[in-house]
This record gives structure tokens, C-alpha cells and sequence, in this order.
């Protein structure tokens, strides 16, 4: 097993997120935990959004403050998934889904 870290989504890496997200969309999989990757218009919306959700003020309508980080193998540097830690929670969130959202790559799980 590889050593992970975790880091904050930045420019860097933004061909890996974009792999990222073709692997997911090739494979037909659901992209929880990934701060909204499914739906962003590109990478630079994305990267904003998850800019702005990690702060009170400056989270998007109707989502609650969370950092999102990736989870990178320390000896590759290649994204291996993402974890999206939640600040507080809503009435769905406290019901459904929790603190924490993640994902895996598709070709990085068992």
C-alpha cells in the first residue's frame, strides 16, 4: 500500500482532476466527496467552488463549509481519490450523509 497525503486542490493539478473525473465518468460511477467535480462547467469553476465552500461566508447556496482535499500517493504524486471533510452539517447531511464525503479512483480500489 502506498503512502498518502493530503492536500489542497490547487493548478497544479488540475490534468490529474480532469483525469480524474474522465475516469470516473468512463466507468459510469457517482462522484461523491468530490466538491462538486460532476457538475462543474471545467476546472477552474471547481477549483473556485471548492475555494469558496472552505469558509462560512463564502460558501456556495444551499452547501455547507467544507475543506476539500486530495488524497495523493506520497511516491507518485498521482491522485488516488478525494475527501471532502464538512464543517458542520444540514438536516440531510445529519440524516444521510455525514462529515465526511470521499471517493476513489476507479482503477486505485481493492
Amino acid at each position: 500500500m502506498e503512502d498518502i497525503r493530503l492536500v489542497l486542490p490547487h493548478e497544479g493539478y488540475r490534468q490529474q482532476v480532469l483525469e480524474y473525473r474522465q475516469e470516473f465518468l468512463e466507468h459510469g460511477d457517482t462522484m461523491a466527496g468530490c466538491g462538486g467535480l460532476d457538475s462543474a462547467a471545467g476546472f477552474e469553476e471547481w477549483l473556485a467552488q471548492t475555494i469558496d465552500n472552505r469558509s462560512e461566508a463564502t460558501v456556495r447556496p444551499g452547501l455547507v463549509p467544507a475543506t476539500l482535499f486530495l488524497a495523493v500517493s506520497a511516491d507518485r504524486h498521482r491522485l488516488v481519490g478525494m475527501i471532502d471533510i464538512r464543517h458542520r452539517l444540514n438536516g440531510y447531511l445529519l440524516q444521510y450523509a455525514g462529515n465526511i464525503g470521499y471517493s476513489i479512483r476507479p482503477s486505485m480500489r481493492r
